[in-house]
């Protein structure tokens, strides 16, 4: 392609972008399916899962997520209508910019309205889905199946999630994808050394936590607040360990501390003024009094205010739970 027609190209998308306005939209949802295990397969266990496709169940009716998927197909229809997308980010004509940020907070709004629904209703609906199972086919005790493959309120409210982010808010986006990142790492490490028969001999154990502080320290513009906070509080932790030897002895802090920071809002809420508390194996999952005061006074502009979700009582070991889930 000539230069000539590259730079006509460049200048035409130049101009597209000069008369729309671009935002971010995510939808996070699921297929209300999980893989089954060897046992409900009734195959043996030693037999190569390489050889085996695993078969799914249904733990859900199809109905129950049917609002929140006709939902997110109705908000891409009338983008659609106004705009266009690019690698993931839809661009909006600016005549329409007032009509698009209503009409989007209004379906945020009704997919926080629906998501509550469903977790607060989680139990019931499960137990009703096993019970018609078993009526129709009550030979295969498949709803004990269902049952013990259900979702659990912890796992839908991290899971379910409609997510719109005009660029006009590009720090908070940057901010965000960096944090849940860095969470994403530490829950591998979580789930791993959380494990019964793990042994914390070798320093090693270390070398993602250090990973994760090198990225807040190179990344820190990102957001500087938060990431010299959690810099501090790895620093803190590190710096309450022996320099050398295994570090059996302080697995539980170890495992806390990965814990606290698969959490994106445990690290949003640090601040220059993190304080390594006295004793970090009690507190390691603690924010104080001082840094919630602080994060108060951060300014990050939110597009659209999310309804109040319900409060679980689930353990964080099933929060952890193997489930299959479509995005």
């Amino acid at each position: 392609m000539s230069e000539e027609k590259k730079d006509e190209k460049q200048v035409s998308a130049s101009l597209i972008v000069k008369g729309c306005t671009s935002l971010s939209l995510h939808f996070g949802l699921i297929g209300g399916s999980k893989k089954m295990n060897f046992t409900e397969l009734g195959l043996n266990m030693n037999l190569p899962q390489s050889m085996v496709g695993r078969a799914s169940k249904k733990v859900l009716p199809a109905e129950v997520l049917k609002p929140m998927s006709e939902l997110k197909e109705e908000v891409l229809t009338y983008l659609k209508s106004i705009g266009f997308c690019i690698h993931g980010i839809w661009h909006i004509a600016n005549s329409h910019y007032d009509e698009a940020k209503e009409y989007l907070e209004r379906k945020e709004i009704e997919f926080y309205d629906l998501k509550k629904k469903l977790i607060m209703n989680i139990h019931q609906i499960t137990c009703d889905w096993a019970d018609s199972v078993d009526k129709e086919i009550p030979d295969l005790n498949l709803g004990e199946q269902i049952r013990s493959g259900s979702y659990n309120a912890d796992y839908l409210s991290r899971q379910l999630r409609m997510e719109v982010m005009f660029l006009e808010d590009a720090e908070a986006i940057a901010a965000r994808s960096l944090f849940e990142s860095i969470a994403d790492t530490a829950n591998e490490k979580y789930q791993q050394y959380s494990k019964e028969n793990f042994q914390c001999k070798k320093r090693s154990c270390l070398n993602t936590l250090l990973d994760i502080r090198k990225r807040l320290e190179v990344l820190a513009f990102v957001d500087s607040t938060a990431s010299n906070g959690a810099i501090k509080r790895i620093d803190a932790f590190i710096n309450s360990l022996p320099k050398t030897g295994t570090l059996e002895a302080h697995k539980t802090e170890l495992i806390e501390i990965y814990y606290f920071f698969s959490n994106p809002a445990n690290i949003q809420m640090l601040n220059d003024n993190y304080q390594a508390p006295a004793d970090e194996r009690s507190k390691a999952l603690d924010i104080t009094d001082d840094e919630i005061a602080q994060s108060k006074k951060k300014t990050v502009k939110q597009t659209t205010p999310k309804p109040e979700e319900p409060t679980s009582h689930v353990s964080t070991k099933d929060m952890f739970s193997d489930d299959m889930c479509i995005f």
